[in-house]
């Protein structure tokens, strides 16, 4: 069976990507990452996009995976074409849904400001809640070192226009029409960069995976995977 590596995003773990997993074994044979730093991953070493690329490198070198497709959620997706750069030719395709590619300090400032845990824990109390079951080794840390790593975003983005121009790879940008994180200009406008790239929107779709049905997501997934084999 092919194989695909899901990958989760921002604040996120590998625990949100259970539902998904499971519908799609049979088919496919899924493998599931927790990037450093985020669910029961507790090595913090480098909590920034280089550091969640050489775990994706890792899980693909340890397993001995040959060019597996890599379904990214948000930063994952992120994760996803960055290690396309660093180490290109090892992956069959990418579909990415949800990821934000516009960072500059502005954007980047709007976003960070969420991410106060005293904020989510006064305000959000059941976000907060969510947050602890999916990341046992500590979500507080995690929320703090997400600030960051979105406001060192802004100062230093990794997927510039000329960085995206360069990717050789069957690539599909998704999108949820109801995304008020993501546009669909700069959703579209990174697809237009990607040599092999189209855009797709879901209709009804908001920004959170929680609430995104993972059927949805599979659909998506199976069809990009079809396109990517044919291309």
């Amino acid at each position: 069976m092919k194989d695909i590596i899901l990958l989760h995003g921002a604040l996120g773990s590998s625990k949100e990507l259970q539902d998904l997993k499971e519908i799609l074994d049979g088919e496919l044979n899924v493998h599931l990452l927790d990037f450093n730093g985020h669910g029961e991953n507790d090595d913090e070493s480098v909590f920034f996009i280089d550091g969640f690329q050489k775990d994706l490198s890792e899980l693909i070198r340890s397993k001995g995976l040959d060019k597996p497709f890599v379904f990214g959620y948000s930063m994952g997706g992120y994760v996803a074409l960055y290690h396309e750069l660093v180490e290109p030719g090892n992956l069959s395709g990418i579909l990415t849904l949800g990821t934000k590619f516009e960072w500059n300090p502005e954007t980047s400032a709007k976003e960070a400001g969420f991410l106060e845990p005293k904020i989510i824990m006064e305000k959000l109390p059941e976000y907060a809640e969510y947050l602890d079951s999916i990341h046992p080794v500590g979500w507080e840390e995690n929320v703090q070192k997400t600030k960051q790593l979105m406001l060192n975003l802004g100062d230093n983005p990794m997927l510039t226009d000329e960085i995206l121009r360069q990717i050789n790879l069957p690539v599909t940008i998704g999108r949820g029409d109801l995304d008020k994180m993501v546009s669909d200009q700069e959703s579209f406008h990174v697809a237009s960069l990607i040599p092999d790239a189209r855009y797709i929107q879901l209709e009804g779709v908001k920004h959170p995976i929680r609430q995104i049905d993972p059927r949805a997501i599979k659909e998506l997934i199976l069809k990009s995977i079809r396109e990517a084999e044919s291309r």
